[in-house]
């Protein structure tokens, strides 16, 4: 019995430290699993901010780039001789549509092509005289050309 209980001793005294070691590297094992979900799961979301802020930087970029219709129409109104009136003027994405009447509708194009805002301004319908005023009707449209950034 001596002896028995002796290698019991023996046999318990070099399992339990093991066991312990186990059970410690089992709990390492759990938590190297949980950080690595989580290191994860954080790069996930770092993924998602870079995403959100290049979406971003491109509606921002896009808006500084927009001409606004203020703008637009300074341009125009600074252009645009004193025998001509403007009845319609009309902004639609980078759409520009003028209507009105000018005593030389065909000057208007070169005038309005000189701009930095403008491109392509052309007749939309045929020119036309109105006897009662004496001036032509004119319908043209342009391209609102976006800022330059830098």
């Amino acid at each position: 019995l001596g002896l028995g209980a002796a290698a019991l001793a023996v046999v318990a005294a070099l399992y339990l430290p093991l066991q312990a070691k186990r059970t410690a590297l089992a709990e390492v094992e759990d938590e190297l699993r949980a950080a690595r979900a989580a290191a994860g799961e954080v790069e996930r979301l770092r993924r998602q901010v870079e995403d959100l802020r290049t979406r971003s930087n491109f509606v921002l970029d896009q808006r500084r780039r927009k001409r606004t219709i203020t703008e637009i129409l300074d341009e125009v109104t600074r252009r645009l001789p004193d025998h001509t009136w403007v009845l319609k003027f009309g902004v639609r994405g980078e759409r520009l549509v003028l209507s009105g009447y000018s005593a030389k509708p065909s000057s208007l194009i070169s005038l309005l092509e000189e701009s930095e805002m403008l491109s392509d301004v052309r007749f939309s319908s045929p020119v036309t005289m109105d006897q009662k005023i004496g001036l032509e009707r004119f319908n043209l449209t342009a391209t609102v050309t976006p800022r330059e950034t830098s």
